[in-house]
């Protein structure tokens, strides 16, 4: 009778912890839904105010290349403002509307309708900013879209992290490594892969570093992150005051990777020039992103990287080690940090600047959060990140009478918002941040 009480416990208790789950899965799902609406819905409204304060002025805006398919569409600040707020207010509408019956489809179609909602605010955002003028869409998509690429591989080296339970908000110290190795060594040898290489292997010791600190010596992630930020800050700091500035045409000027036009593709109105005329850093970071959604969850490895951030005691009862699992993840997670940093040099600027990277490594935490822990999504955020951050110039060609000093704020504000929950909340890997 004790065996039959005790089997009917058992499975009275399985059965709570499954509503329990559901039930905090349904309440999850509905809170997302909700803030996605009251985003699109916001950014609707925003569009809508900025092209009726336009005074009746016009805008063009190309949207070809700049040659053979530039393609001028001319029309009143508020009829841009109109059709951009119409399709963020219906995305808001359809999004709140629906039931959470849809599983991953509902998902999807949520998440398009986001997409679509930022792109068409961002087109009556450029249309109000260049009201009596003409703007390139094309130009300024490829400005956002180079500005993304350190965030892309910061918001996949976050993603790869946390799914194996390390919270890796060494980013920025990875990024400020890879920056200065790459301008360092390329600068000696005359070859940017080089300084890319290079970069690869100083995100993996500092990679190395945060595994060790908190998976051998169990040292408080968040405490480990900032440290190896702090240490890299200075270390890249003090080296650059006392190698690169003696002699900076040796030690600091390293060769740029340069621009990779695809044929026919970059013709594309509208998109070819921002995708297919890039440096190459940004195809390696599709790539990157691309192999990292592959190994986690179409391998064996991912899957244990995977079930080493939700529950690593019923790993090792299987007998895998999670420690070594999660060690080489935040290892390999460092490696990508790496490459984010040669974005910064041999990517784009050249020359080596102590702290460059100016926060974007905390900036491609908040992509994570934003793409609730999945590559594809991260990378996605990650591009809305690069238009807040290549916001300041964009509005300074375009001359807009805004100080350029407030506008270098708009990707940590977006930061905030994410990471307050005010534009999404998730639920991450159940054992990010926790010790093995």
């Amino acid at each position: 009778m004790t065996a039959i009480d005790d089997g009917h416990v058992g499975t009275s208790d399985e059965a709570d912890r499954d509503v329990a789950a559901r039930s905090l899965t349904a309440r999850l799902d509905r809170q997302s839904r909700r803030k996605t609406a009251w985003f699109c819905a916001v950014l609707g409204i925003g569009v809508l105010v900025l092209g009726f304060t336009a005074g009746g002025l016009s805008t063009r805006l190309a949207v070809g290349n700049g040659s053979v398919n530039s393609l001028p569409i001319g029309a009143p600040v508020w009829v841009f403002g109109v059709v951009a707020g119409l399709v963020c207010l219906v995305s808001a509408v359809v999004v709140f509307r629906q039931d959470g019956t849809g599983g991953r489809r509902a998902g999807r179609l949520r998440g398009g309708l986001l997409a679509l909602s930022v792109f068409a605010a961002i087109v009556g955002v450029v249309a109000w900013a260049a009201r009596g003028e003409q703007a390139s869409l094309s130009g300024i998509l490829a400005l956002s879209v180079t500005a993304s690429i350190p965030i892309i591989l910061g918001s996949t080296s976050g993603v790869l992290a946390e799914r194996a339970g390390t919270f890796n908000i060494a980013i920025e110290g990875q990024m400020l490594i890879g920056a200065f190795l790459s301008a360092l060594v390329s600068s000696i040898t005359g070859s940017a892969w080089i300084g890319v290489a290079t970069a690869i292997l100083g995100g993996l010791a500092w990679g190395c570093l945060l595994g060790v600190l908190t998976i051998r010596y169990a040292v408080s992630q968040v405490v480990a992150g900032f440290v190896l930020v702090g240490l890299a800050a200075g270390l890249t700091a003090f080296l650059t005051e006392q190698v690169m500035v003696p002699d900076l045409a040796t030690f600091n000027s390293p060769e740029t990777l340069g621009t990779l036009t695809i044929p026919l593709l970059s013709d594309i109105p509208v998109i070819g020039p921002a995708l297919f005329r890039q440096s190459p850093l940004f195809y390696v970071a599709v790539l990157i992103a691309v192999v990292t959604q592959i190994v986690l969850y179409r391998t064996r490895t991912g899957l244990r990287i995977r079930a080493v951030g939700e529950n690593p005691a019923a790993v090792e009862s299987s007998g895998v080690q999670p420690r070594r699992i999660r060690f080489w993840a935040t290892a390999a997670s460092g490696a990508i940090g790496g490459v984010g940093g040669a974005a910064f040099t041999v990517g784009s600027a050249g020359q080596f600047v102590a702290g460059m990277s100016s926060g974007l490594g905390f900036v491609a935490l908040a992509a994570v959060i934003l793409g609730s822990w999945r590559v594809p999504q991260a990378a996605a955020s990650a591009l809305l990140f690069g238009f807040a951050t290549s916001i300041s110039g964009v509005f300074g060609l375009l001359k807009v009478d805004i100080p350029p000093a407030l506008m270098l704020t708009a990707p940590y504000v977006i930061t905030i918002l994410v990471v307050s929950g005010v534009v999404a909340k998730g639920k991450g890997p159940a054992a990010a941040g926790g010790s093995i």
